[in-house]
């Protein structure tokens, strides 16, 4: 079930479908992402009830978990060529399997070390979009 939820800059609050029981710390991870990629062109979804996610396009750029027992973001890496690039950085140092698209990193101190690795995912997807198109 896929369960949509904007946000009202008029009265600055989430607007979620009923039923689903947001996380106030993921609401604000995502509005800090979103502030800090550019505010536009950006969908929140919560396809699964083990995290949301932060799309561009068609595609998630992101997906989010905080709870007080898990924490992590996993982040689109895309092709060979930026999979080889973070292959060994320690942020991605819980990713097991190299070949895949979305790498998971559990959250340090601030999302600004991710910033410049959504940007170059950002470029990518819109690459793969034009492309496609």
């Amino acid at each position: 079930m896929q369960i949509e939820i904007g946000y009202d800059f008029n009265n600055n609050q989430f607007i979620h479908n009923q039923g689903y029981e947001h996380n106030p710390d993921e609401d604000k991870i995502l509005l800090d992402l979103v502030s800090k990629l550019g505010g536009t062109g950006f969908k929140i979804e919560k396809n699964s009830q083990d995290y949301t996610s932060l799309k561009y396009g068609v595609l998630d750029l992101c997906r989010v978990k905080y709870t007080p027992k898990s924490h992590w973001i996993r982040i689109y890496i895309g092709g060979k060529e930026r999979r080889e690039k973070y292959k060994d950085d320690l942020m991605f140092y819980s990713q097991d399997n190299k070949n895949q698209v979305y790498w998971i990193s559990h959250f340090s101190n601030s999302l600004d070390e991710y910033i410049p690795i959504l940007k170059e995912a950002m470029v990518e997807l819109d690459k793969e979009y034009k492309k496609k198109s």
